[in-house]
């Protein structure tokens, strides 16, 4: 909540049951390290780092540009619309017959 708040969020907590689990102590331990790195993040505020190059959100979202496996996935996607238009085509040849 903390977090949310210094980004600005508007941000609620909400009471859970306080039982223990098996694994209790692993997961609260990285509860601890996770909060601890969470509140330097919401202090500090590094710049994000991402792999490759930025895609805009604008426009097709088509950027396959020199990708071979996002083209391929277009391929197969125009390849399976085809199919449903084929079979819709058939099925109308058999309603109307």
């Amino acid at each position: 909540v903390y977090d949310a708040r210094a980004l600005g969020l508007d941000a609620y907590g909400v009471a859970s049951d306080p039982r223990s689990y098996a694994g209790q102590s692993y997961r609260n331990l990285r509860e601890i390290l996770a909060r601890n790195k969470d509140f330097v993040f919401s202090i500090v505020k590094p710049e994000p780092t991402y792999l490759g190059e930025p895609i805009p959100v604008q426009g097709s979202g088509d950027s396959d540009s020199g990708d071979p496996c996002l083209q391929q996935r277009h391929i197969q996607r125009n390849a399976a619309q085809e199919h449903t238009q084929t079979i819709s085509d058939t099925s109308l040849k058999i309603i109307i017959l």
